[in-house]
């Protein structure tokens, strides 16, 4: 699923993070997937199209759940991030807001290496890439929460680190990770226990206390 339109916006946006870096491909068909929800049209149909089927889990519960929701972001709670993002009272704003940002010196240098991608917004935490020098490509996926105090994240992509912080059992793991697949955004993943430990090199925490 492509938003061709909103695509070039999105990567304008980034490259203040990324340079001349490419955008992970998995952000872009997360973004994607948001803008086919809120703008409708066949792009909204064909989200809800490829809700799980009965067939695929002896979950009634978690099933039915599902399919109250058009696509798995809005099913659990996900805004996937960009240029419009830092309007607003969320937490995202303030991660974007270079003025505030500004009276913390460490917390922008840090900031510089983290591109924001998308917050949880019950819970107040915002993931994101995180692009400092030497880290693996595409690259790891960090969080931040509401009082400014970065983490690693269970999980090589984004996709798999928000199932880590929000799938509650195997059985949402293996339909959502199922579900995101049928939308484009792969994910290899069916279980909690699949889920790897972060690649991440140079832990945010451990740059937090050095500078």
């Amino acid at each position: 699923m492509r938003d061709v339109a909103g695509t070039h916006e999105l990567r304008a946006w980034a490259a203040k993070w990324l340079g001349d870096r490419e955008v992970p491909e998995e952000f872009l068909q997360l973004a994607a997937i948001q803008d086919a929800r809120l703008s409708g049209g066949p792009g909204r149909a064909a989200l809800e199209a490829a809700r799980p089927a009965k067939a695929e889990t002896e979950d009634a519960e978690v099933l039915e759940d599902m399919q109250d929701s058009s696509d798995p972001l809005d099913y659990l709670g996900i805004e996937i991030l960009g240029p419009r993002s830092a309007q607003g009272d969320g937490l995202a704003r303030h991660v974007l807001d270079e003025q505030a940002n500004a009276t913390v010196p460490h917390l922008a240098t840090i900031l510089g290496h983290f591109l924001p991608a998308a917050e949880i917004v019950d819970y107040g935490i915002v993931y994101g890439y995180w692009l400092y020098p030497g880290e693996v490509w595409p690259p790891p996926v960090v969080c931040v929460d509401d009082e400014a105090t970065f983490s690693t994240a269970r999980g090589r992509t984004l996709t798999e680190a928000l199932l880590a912080h929000n799938a509650e059992d195997d059985s949402e793991v293996a339909l959502l990770g199922q579900w995101f697949t049928d939308l484009g955004v792969p994910v290899g993943v069916r279980t909690d226990a699949e889920i790897p430990d972060s690649p991440v090199r140079m832990d945010p925490q451990v740059l937090d206390r050095e500078l």
